[in-house]
């Protein structure tokens, strides 16, 4: 046989199994383990079908939700306060929380200052948690629309004269916040950047920030300022190979436009879940 995932919207009530049974006018017949005060849910489903559930069975695999054709912020903080989370601080700048769902599925964000001397946890867990809770609207949102609309089998595309979100599709202007797809790992950021493409990370505060692979070229004497690179240049007869290296585009301490050379990453960078593709 095979395995199938189904996800349904239904609707239940308290019930013990005596009582359903007496709603059908049918006879309790006792079998071990069971009892006519065995609590339960009475359950019906979009079609009209009704069936009893354990009271165990169902709360396991049930979650409440407030209203049939939204998420609300009550059932996103239901959900969340059904598991466990933990907040800590790496270095001296970052908070990490971590959550463990009542799924078993666990996820963690960060929230990281620019200067140490500005770094308050309890901002950094509000930010971080507010992460993790989009995250969880969008879960909960998918499995509310798979209720509703079930999994068509079919290939399922956009029409021809959709043109993409104007968000996604327009440049980004560098003084602008950018425009981002689908969070990923430092792993796929670093490959994205090899293909040319920019990446950022939603926890930095920094407005535009974002980090481009600036490709390895060969450096000309004629090329330098640097008196220190020019003398090297020279003394390699004029041209020098430059490797490649990871840039930023930044703001300095006072506010002015900059480009960092040779970006390195923090340990909350390469652990993050929240960096993004610029498109």
């Amino acid at each position: 046989m095979k395995n199938y995932l189904r996800v349904h919207l239904v609707q239940a009530e308290p019930m013990t199994r005596g009582e359903h049974l007496k709603s059908k006018n049918l006879a309790f017949i006792p079998a071990p383990g069971t009892s006519e005060d065995d609590p339960g849910y009475l359950v019906v489903y979009p079609d009209g079908y009704r069936s009893w559930c354990p009271k165990a069975s169902f709360e396991k695999q049930g979650f409440e939700i407030r209203r049939d054709d939204k998420i609300t912020p009550e059932d996103v903080a239901e959900f969340v306060t059904r598991g466990a989370v933990d907040v800590d601080t790496i270095g001296q700048k970052t908070t990490i929380v971590a959550r463990k769902y009542p799924t078993g599925i666990e996820d963690y964000a960060t929230s990281s200052c620019v200067d140490p001397k500005n770094y308050d946890r309890e901002i950094g867990a509000k930010i971080a948690s507010e992460k993790l809770d989009d995250r969880v609207w969008m879960f909960l949102g998918w499995l509310l629309a798979w209720a509703k609309n079930g999994v068509d089998h079919k290939t399922v595309a956009l029409p021809e004269d959709v043109a993409a979100p104007a968000e996604i599709a327009k440049p980004v202007e560098p003084d602008a916040e950018p425009s981002v797809l689908t969070p990923i790992s430092f792993g796929d950021a670093i490959e994205a950047m090899k293909t040319g493409k920019k990446v950022t990370r939603r926890g930095w505060n920094g407005k535009g920030m974002f980090l481009w692979l600036k490709p390895s070229t060969n450096i000309k004497a004629e090329w330098c300022k640097d008196e220190m690179l020019k003398g090297l240049v020279e003394a390699n007869g004029g041209e020098i190979l430059g490797l490649g290296t990871i840039c930023m585009y930044t703001h300095d301490s006072t506010g002015r436009k900059a480009i960092l050379t040779g970006w390195l990453a923090s340990q909350s960078d390469m652990l993050a879940l929240d960096w993004q593709v610029v498109d």
